[in-house]
């Protein structure tokens, strides 16, 4: 028999057993997530042809200020991409080069 809000006994317990298990996932998989991740800072100089980034990297090998550059070639952001989770960079974003690319050192 159904009642006012238009259950029957038997779908009453069957959504209620879905909602304990939906809530029991959604704990597990909370719980699994990490509460801090490792987080990388991302910077580039974005060049549109081959010569301007044998220039800059030239440039930067003999030991030209990265941001300095960076402000030259691109005002606004001045290379700068922000700070990404280093997981996220890592499989996400580059290719195996850059996710081994060390802190300060240059990839192309």
């Amino acid at each position: 028999m159904e009642s006012n809000h238009g259950y029957t006994d038997a779908s009453f317990r069957a959504d209620l057993k879905r909602s304990i298990d939906a809530a029991w996932m959604r704990d597990k998989i909370i719980k699994a997530v990490p509460a801090t991740a490792d987080q990388v800072h991302v910077q580039q100089i974005l060049l549109y042809n081959a010569n301007d980034a044998q220039s800059v990297l030239q440039k930067l090998k003999g030991g030209a200020d990265f941001n300095t550059l960076a402000a030259q070639y691109d005002p606004d952001a001045r290379g700068d991409l922000g700070w990404f989770p280093k997981a996220i960079c890592s499989i996400q974003m580059w290719s195996k080069r850059h996710s081994a690319c060390k802190s300060g050192r240059l990839a192309m």
